[in-house]
């Protein structure tokens, strides 16, 4: 079973619907239904950014996890370029220094890491926040 995490509204396998936040979809062969009409695929994009496995009952918590962890990491990711170009600014180019992240790891937004336990995106974020 997997959960409408935010409101949906665009293309599916079946034509364009709209999915209310909550509504429930049935899983048979890795494809999502809604009333018996394909949704999309669990390894699409439309289910990342949409929807999450919710056979647990933890869907919704997992998927604000995961947006939290997206927005962290993009925010890491912001401040290490704006430092690198100020640093650089004034820089030829062939004098630039060599790029070092302050990420404390790499993430792969992948079908593993959108259906990791809540417990390992609760540490992920930690490592992140924390550094």
């Amino acid at each position: 079973m997997y959960i409408v995490c935010k409101n949906f509204y665009g293309k599916t396998i079946s034509g364009v619907l709209l999915l209310p936040e909550n509504t429930q979809l049935t899983l048979k062969d890795n494809l999502l239904f809604y009333q018996d009409k394909p949704v999309c695929y669990i390894t699409s994009q439309n289910c990342y950014d949409y929807m999450a496995d919710n056979s647990k009952g933890d869907g919704k918590e997992r998927f604000n996890l995961i947006q939290q962890i997206k927005q962290e990491y993009a925010n890491i990711i912001q401040r290490d370029n704006e430092n690198y170009m100020e640093l650089v600014k004034d820089l030829q180019e062939d004098e630039y220094p060599e790029y070092t992240s302050t990420l404390p790891f790499t993430l792969t937004f992948n079908f593993d890491f959108y259906n990791s336990s809540k417990e390992k995106l609760q540490e992920i974020l930690g490592g992140l926040i924390n550094g």
